[in-house]
């Protein structure tokens, strides 16, 4: 047996929001080409996000999953059996770690030699997408307000710190490179919208010495990002869900068959923009890490530069806060209307009115809609 003597394991650690499902899809899909290439993506699906829910003792949105115990000592057990020379682990919720999380993940890897790899994005584009994926988890929070919290403590300390915990590269890399040198450390920039859409696998798989193109980047399950309308109609949503609808259920129902699998795919969406006016206080922000993360020695993949924030558009669309309740009120009509129709698609049956005629049915449908 192998005890990983000359291995090295690489963390990706995140941050969420900078195509990390994207990655792990292309892994977990090509897992036996890696292998056969000396590289073990270990685990099955979730293996990876539980193995992180272990090593940090945490829970995810309220909820400790039972089959998190042991997790970590799972992987790290296939890692010792490894006889190839790398080792890729990977989920964004290893950034939230704390620094004694840190030590226990390198001394519980040893001898094998360990490093990590840290995604991260221009911040117009960063503090947009993780509100919405902040709504599906459950979050009520409005846009205009998270904007301010993640600008200032004074308007919420809990989202200020937790913003900053897994989505700034100065603070993610404080705590991991208190234990891992800064030439073990991968700093990859995520790259523009425009840019080919293989362009982060190809800065990913060259980290490990890969040829990007040998393997299929063909996938059909992606972590998309809800528009305008989608996100504030499932922010809505969850202020009158009940607390009693447990996280395995709303993920299950609202976060991946309404949100991720109809409502995300929707088309001619208003994509979720930074107002101009929230520019300036990032672009000193994103400065300010820039020049940090050029002195510290890291392994840059990619260009710091595309972490630059440039002057607002000329013209910017819609805000969620702008959504009306018409507007949220035909989102949940149509929508309702689409599960219907495939209802009755799947298992067609003649409906038997009980106590209420159909337009007093619909009428209270209605009533109670508008009042949500």
């Amino acid at each position: 047996m192998n005890d990983a003597t000359g291995a090295t394991v690489f963390l990706h650690i995140g941050a969420p929001k900078t195509g990390t499902t994207y990655l792990q899809s292309v892994m977990r899909k090509n897992r036996k080409t890696l292998s056969s290439d000396g590289l073990l993506y270990p685990g099955k699906r979730n293996a990876h996000f539980l193995a992180s829910m272990d090593l940090r003792d945490s829970g995810f949105a309220g909820y400790r999953d039972p089959a998190a115990n042991g997790a970590w000592k799972a992987v790290v057990r296939q890692v010792k059996k490894w006889r190839g020379n790398t080792i890729v682990l990977s989920h964004e919720t290893f950034s939230r770690a704390h620094r004694n999380d840190v030590e226990r993940a390198v001394e519980s890897l040893a001898p094998a030699e360990v490093h990590i790899i840290y995604g991260t994005r221009n911040l117009t584009r960063q503090i947009p997408a993780v509100w919405q994926e902040r709504v599906k988890n459950r979050d009520t929070l409005s846009y205009s307000d998270f904007l301010a919290a993640v600008q200032s403590p004074e308007a919420g300390e809990t989202v200020h710190n937790r913003f900053w915990r897994a989505h700034g590269p100065v603070n993610v890399l404080d705590r991991w490179g208190a234990v891992i040198p800064p030439e073990r450390i991968h700093v990859m920039t995520v790259p523009q919208s425009s840019s080919d859409p293989d362009a982060l696998w190809n800065r990913f798989a060259r980290i490990f010495g890969l040829d990007p193109y040998k393997y299929d980047r063909e996938i059909t399950r992606s972590n998309a990002s809800l528009g305008v309308l989608e996100a504030e109609f499932v922010r809505r949503l969850n202020l009158i869900i009940p607390d009693s609808i447990d996280w395995p259920t709303y993920s299950n129902l609202v976060k991946r068959q309404l949100a991720e699998a109809r409502l995300a795919r929707r088309t001619d969406v208003d994509r979720i923009t930074t107002p101009p006016s929230d520019y300036e206080w990032m672009e000193q922000r994103s400065d300010q890490c820039i020049r940090i993360l050029k002195r510290r020695g890291y392994d840059v993949v990619g260009d710091l530069d595309e972490l630059r924030v440039g002057p607002p558009p000329a013209q910017t669309g819609p805000q969620p806060d702008d959504v009306t309740d018409a507007a949220v009120l035909d989102m949940g009509l149509s929508t309702m209307i689409e599960l219907l129709a495939e209802w009755s698609a799947e298992k067609p049956h003649r409906l038997v009115p009980l106590e209420d005629s159909a337009p007093e049915s619909l009428g209270k449908l209605r009533r109670l809609l508008r009042r949500s």
